[in-house]
């Protein structure tokens, strides 16, 4: 008897229906069905990978499509999907070579292009990128994807006004690309127009419910917002627990961990910020002189730059687990699979959070610290980590999900850059000046209005301000307008760009006599940075967490009388310290001294108390489930 012969195109017709229709289990059996017949059929090995690809069986889909490149070497789209695999597995460098063969194969591959352009940003070649993105988009105009990644690109280089120009090209072409329509709210933002980023991160939201990325960004950009008040935040944060977090943990309640109080506690730390970023001069110092015999400490970095500071916290950690590209579900799996019993959030609603990892319950104790300078919002996250000065009693409980804790001399631990400028330095200029290195976004317009304030009662002065988007002309424009509004000339103003080295940065600190902290979102590296180069620091200490974090500094190293308790009184506060020249060159030549002798520099001093909280929030919880 003859077996009847199988039409492998036809299947393979039928299959691709299926797979592009989302039908993935029947598109996998047709595959199959090809593969009996044909075991060498390379593009059904080929979409098979696709397949574990897209349901994030990434080793899987990796083992196939090499093994379909195998059958047949001349196929770009096997090295293009071979590229977006290893990408979602973090090897971005492999990911950008495949890119390229799949572009010496077919020139005119456009997704190629694009994917190559991305892999490029996310190794921080941000100029091969935009060539990569144009070429895709001179191959196709109406590339979308490549529009939309021009566009975060020129954001990065800190050419805002274009790269909203590339995102609303995207838009236009793709009225509903959510995407494109989240990038040009962080791009919007960046230039200070916080308004609109609130809009438009409110239309993804109405696009797609359950965007907990642009979600995020909303909630970052209403600590921006001084129309914006506590009970306000709080509600807002309240929302996306009930949208974008709630349930997600239901099934994970019962954990492994053993109870026993005294045991070598495994921490988990998750971030995206493991590299030259803010959030790594204070975690760093922490990772350096954690007690290794007593705690065994998992880092989860969600990240793709890799430099010398990434080098150093691979180094301290017992164990480095780059998650980034791994499914929210993945990495709640790596995390109990790692047991570990005090899971730390570094970034709140930063970029790059993984905060519906956290709504999974992946940890019995889960802790926000750090990042983010409001609650989470979330339930299933237990404890916030703060001071008495970020946070008195009484002040900020009623706005926080989190049960807050107080850490006894302060929340920071402050690593001071290792260039060896030295600080204080008196420029001896003729007038004084003024200076903000926050980012624009923090420049609300009613703190610019209290600068003004300031700027016209001390005749001559002059603020400089230093921010990556200030590269940006139409938002130096913009500013200078702000200003002229509130009666002061572009003439007063001074702008400076981000400066890739560190000693450059802090050198323009030489130029800054007394530093305006910034409201109703406070300034924390910015503050520390400038006080490390000897440079004052005037705040205002509202009755909001978000408000305080330089409080808080200037508490920790005995500088109170740098704060002020309301507008007239930090205005007369600035005014005063710079019509007192000799006491304001005096108080600068002291103020490294203060940073280094107080808690704040304190590394050992500090993670021995942070210690010795994590070890009394776990007694709490072998209490309730021993």
């Amino acid at each position: 008897m003859n077996t009847p012969s199988i039409d492998t195109a036809e299947l393979l017709r039928n299959a691709r229906e299926r797979h592009q229709s989302g039908d993935l289990q029947q598109a996998e059996q047709l595959y199959r069905q090809i593969l009996a017949v044909d075991p060498d059929h390379a593009e059904a090995i080929h979409l098979m990978g696709m397949l574990a690809y897209q349901v994030g069986q990434y080793e899987a889909a990796s083992q196939l499509i090499s093994h379909a490149i195998l059958k047949d070497g001349e196929q770009a789209p096997f090295y293009n999907n071979l590229g977006l695999v290893l990408q979602a597995q973090g090897n971005i460098q492999q990911a950008a070579m495949l890119y390229q063969q799949a572009i010496d194969l077919d020139s005119g591959y456009a997704d190629a292009c694009c994917n190559l352009g991305i892999s490029q940003e996310l190794l921080g070649n941000l100029e091969p990128a935009l060539a990569s993105y144009e070429k895709a988009i001179t191959i196709n105009p109406d590339h979308t994807n490549a529009h939309n990644s021009r566009g975060v690109t020129l954001h990065k280089l800190g050419r805002l006004d274009e790269a909203l120009a590339a995102l609303q090209q995207a838009t236009t072409i793709e009225p509903d690309f959510a995407e494109a329509h989240n990038n040009i709210g962080n791009t919007l933002e960046a230039q200070g127009r916080i308004d609109e980023a609130q809009s438009c991160y409110r239309h993804v939201l109405a696009l797609q419910p359950g965007n907990a990325r642009a979600h995020s960004n909303l909630l970052l950009s209403m600590n921006y917002d001084a129309n914006v008040d506590a009970r306000m935040l709080f509600e807002a944060h309240q929302m996306f627990n009930e949208t974008q977090a709630a349930g997600l943990g239901a099934a994970s309640s019962v954990f492994n961990n053993s109870p026993e109080p005294a045991k070598r506690l495994r921490i988990g730390y998750v971030s995206a910020d493991f590299y030259r970023h803010p959030v790594a001069s204070f975690i760093e110092p922490i990772l350096g002189t954690h007690n290794k015999q007593a705690f065994e400490i998992f880092c989860y970095y969600n990240g793709s730059v890799q430099d010398a500071l990434t080098q150093r916290f691979q180094a301290l950690a017992d164990h480095w687990r780059p998650i980034l590209g791994k499914s929210d579900e993945r990495v709640a799996e790596l995390i109990r699979k790692d047991g570990i019993d005090i899971l730390v959030d570094l970034s709140g609603h930063m970029a790059g959070n993984r905060l519906p990892v956290f709504a999974m319950k992946p940890a019995p104790v889960q802790i926000t610290y750090l990042g983010y300078p409001s609650t989470t919002g979330m339930a299933a996250m237990d404890y916030r980590l703060s001071d008495e000065w970020l946070d008195p009693p009484g002040m900020s409980e009623a706005f926080h999900t989190e049960k807050i804790v107080r850490l006894p001399k302060g929340s920071l631990c402050f690593r001071p850059p290792s260039v060896k400028l030295p600080a204080g330095e008196d420029t001896e200029k003729a007038h004084i000046t003024f200076g903000s290195f926050n980012n624009t976004a923090k420049l609300s317009p009613q703190v610019i209005a209290l600068w003004s304030k300031i700027l016209l009662q001390v005749p001559g002065s002059k603020l400089l301000l230093k921010s990556k988007s200030l590269a940006d002309p139409g938002t130096v424009a913009r500013l200078e307008h702000y200003f002229r509004e509130n009666g002061v000339d572009a003439d007063r103003l001074e702008t400076a760009q981000w400066t890739a080295s560190m000693d450059d940065h802090l050198a323009q600190y030489n130029q800054v006599d007394i530093a305006l902290d910034t409201l109703p979102y406070s300034g924390c590296t910015t503050t520390c940075e400038a006080l490390w180069m000897g440079v004052p620091v005037v705040t205002l200490a509202r009755n909001e967490s978000r408000s305080r974090m330089s409080t808080g500094i200037l508490r920790q190293i005995g500088l109170e009388q740098l704060i002020a308790d309301s507008e007239p009184d930090i205005v007369a506060l600035a005014v005063s310290l710079a019509n007192d020249r000799e006491g304001l060159k005096t108080l600068k030549s002291g103020i490294r001294q203060k940073m280094e002798s107080s808690s704040l520099l304190d590394s050992l001093g500090f993670t021995r108390e942070l210690e010795a909280v994590y070890r009394e929030l776990w007694r709490t919880w072998c209490t309730k489930n021993g």
